[in-house]
This record gives structure tokens, sequence and C-alpha cells, in this order.
């Protein structure tokens, strides 16, 4: 395996690496382009570009002649490559980008790089500041990927978090192409080899890049597939998903008690017959917005269907349950809702159950709906609980 190392011309892998981070920067800019600068896309591009422009500078620009100055621009290039990889990330993930500080960092390592570029004859000092100050940009963008992929998981994030510790390794195999001359075979060997980690590292990030944009898309496809399009609230296979998490939290929190409210409006076919299904929106529309101003952080809103909508509450005793009930009961009929057609009062009916232990969510919303039944067939415009 080494004599096959040692036979691998370097000068052609440089060519083969400088090709695909010339192709990858073109690639990566259209990309940023349609998608007008979402995911993150045009730090990917100033990553790709660092890489490949600095390479030609470094290879083939003007200052290629004079050792000191070539090396300074292959700094160069890692240092804004690493730079832009830590903001590609914190914009894929939605965290602050703190720009001015990481811009900050780069700038005065820069400067200090080309200070050491004329003062120092020797490439060792000005490589391990380069090296260090890439690899601490580097760490803080694995370790808000690992956070993430620690929270969600996923096949995607797990690639990305891979690739950015191999980029750590990459920086140390720079160093080594950089440190160690290349007379000798064994040392040919370890060079070739970096090239090689290099080019599939390229690959890889390109790779890593369309699997993280397939998996946001993916979640925000779901997102779409999850809520109601006209109240935003979720919607049946939202709730489904949503209730799993909520009754886990309740099981790990030792707080096992959750309760069920489905709300129905009064005489809501009435509304739409004689207003028309636009000012039916409007009530439904603003129906939602009051109860979402009711519901705590950790609890559920759903809209069911039609003027049907619930809520799940959890850690509360069912005395408190038929309070919070009551409380929405009286907070909808007592102010009027706002339409095209005037104001219009509303009343709602509730049924309210408590999840006994081991129901699923569909018997559980059954007794709610039986509840409610008792509600509408009793007079409307009351809460009525199902015992236990």
């Amino acid at each position: 395996m080494g004599a096959q190392l040692q036979d691998l011309d370097i000068t052609t892998l440089l060519v083969v690496h400088q090709m695909l981070a010339l192709i990858s920067t073109v690639v990566i800019l259209a990309g940023a382009i349609h998608a007008k600068g979402r995911f993150g896309l045009w730090f990917w591009f100033g990553s790709f570009a660092a890489t490949a422009g600095f390479q030609l500078l470094r290879d083939y620009g003007p200052t290629s002649e004079t050792p000191s100055t070539a090396a300074l621009m292959g700094q160069y290039g890692v240092l804004l490559n690493a730079a832009f990889i830590l903001l590609a990330v914190k914009s894929y993930l939605g965290r602050p980008l703190h720009w001015r500080l990481i811009g900050a960092v780069t700038s005065l390592t820069a400067a200090m790089l080309w200070i050491l570029s004329r003062s120092v004859p020797e490439y060792a000092l000005p490589l391990a500041l380069t090296l260090a100050v890439a690899a601490g940009l580097t760490a803080v963008a694995l370790s808000d990927l690992l956070h993430a992929y620690r929270r969600e998981r996923g096949f995607a994030l797990g690639f990305g978090t891979f690739l950015i510790a191999l980029l750590l390794g990459r920086l140390l195999l720079r160093g080594m192409i950089a440190i160690f001359p290349t007379g000798d075979g064994p040392v040919l060997a370890v060079n070739s080899t970096a090239l090689l980690v290099f080019i599939a590292a390229l690959v890889m990030q390109g790779f890593a890049i369309l699997l993280l944009i397939n998996d946001d898309l993916q979640k925000k496809m779901m997102a779409l597939a999850e809520f109601d399009e006209l109240t935003g609230l979720l919607n049946r296979r939202g709730m489904a998903n949503r209730f799993k998490r909520l009754h886990q939290r309740a099981l790990r929190d030792g707080t096992p008690e959750i309760n069920l409210a489905v709300i129905d409006i009064d005489h809501f076919k009435t509304i739409n017959d004689r207003f028309g299904h636009a000012v039916g929106d409007q009530v439904l529309t603003e129906m939602a917005r009051r109860l979402e101003s009711l519901v705590r952080p950790h609890d559920l809103c759903v809209r069911l269907g039609g003027e049907e909508f619930a809520m799940f509450w959890n850690g509360a005793p069912a005395d408190m349950a038929a309070a919070m009930a009551e409380r929405i009961r009286l907070a909808i009929g007592i102010r009027p809702f706002e339409t095209r057609e005037g104001l219009l009062r509303c009343t709602v009916s509730i049924g309210l159950s408590r999840m006994r232990p081991d129901e699923n969510l569909e018997d559980f919303l059954d007794r709610a709906d039986q509840a409610l039944y008792v509600a509408k067939q009793g007079g409307r415009n009351k809460v009525v609980a199902l015992a236990g």
C-alpha cells in the first residue's frame, strides 16, 4: 500500500483538488442564487470560493514565484474556509451568526499572518497560527452541529457532524503537507494520502450540503402537513405526532395527568348559511387566535376539523382543568367576533375528559366527544366533564 501511495503524482492530485474546488464553487453559487441564499448557501459558497481562489493565487498567481507570499495565500484560504464554514453552519441551524466577532478574529489573524510572512523566514509559526485559529473556528461549528444532532438526530445532521470532524483532521494533514519536505518515499506517501483525504473531504462537503438542504426541506414540508392552513393550529396529523411527545414528557416528569377539552362552536352552520363561508372563516381564525392566547407553552391547541377544536393540558388536576375549560367558554362568549358583516356573538360547547392509564389517543378523543355531545344536548354554551 505504501508503494502504491508513493507512486501517486502529487501535482496531479493538486490539480484534481483545484478543479473539484472550482466546480463546487460554481455549483454552490448557482444554488445560492436559485435559493436566494437560504440554507446558509452564500456562506457555503464562500468556503468553496476561498479554497479555490486562494489555491489559484498560491499556485498560479503573480505571487506564486515568491515562496513566503505563496504560502500566505494558502494560509488565507484555510483561514477563510474555516470562517465561512462556521457561518454556514450557524446560518443553517438558525443560530446567531456573531459575524462581527468571527470577522474580527479572521481579520486579526490575517493581519498577523501578513506581518509574520514579512518578518519570520520560517513557515512553522504562521502555519501553527493558521491551524490553531482555523481549528478553533471549525471546532465551534462542530459543537453547534453536535448540539443539534443530540436534540434532533437524523442521518443528515449526523453526516454533517462527521464531515466537520473530518475537516478538523484535514487541517492537521494540511499542516503535514506544508511541514514535511517531499524528498523521500515515506513522506511522499503521507503527502499523497493527505491530498486524497482533501479530495474526499471536498466531495463529501458538497454531498453533506445536499443532505442538509434536503433534510431541511423535508422538515418544512412535514411542518406544513401538520398544521391547518386556515388557522395555523395543529391539524389531526400534527396532533398525533405532538401528543406522543406530550405523553412521553408527562411520564418522564412524573405528571401523567393529561386533560382534553373538545371545543365546538355553537350553531356554526347558521353563521355559514346566513353570512357566507368567508365570514365563517373569519370566525374560525379568530377562535384559533383566542384559544392560542389561553394555552400554556407545553400544552397543545388543535383544529380537529370544521368548527371543532381541541386543547390538551398536561399536569393539571381535574378541578383545574374544569376551571380552565370554563375560562375558555367565558372568553369566547363575552366578546363578540369582528367580521366583515359586523360583530357576531358566538358561544362554545366543551366536552372534557381525563386520560386513563394505558388509554390510546383515539379512545381519549372519543370520550371527550361523548362529553361534548352531552353538553350540546343539554342546551349548548356549557362545559361537561366525563367521570374518570
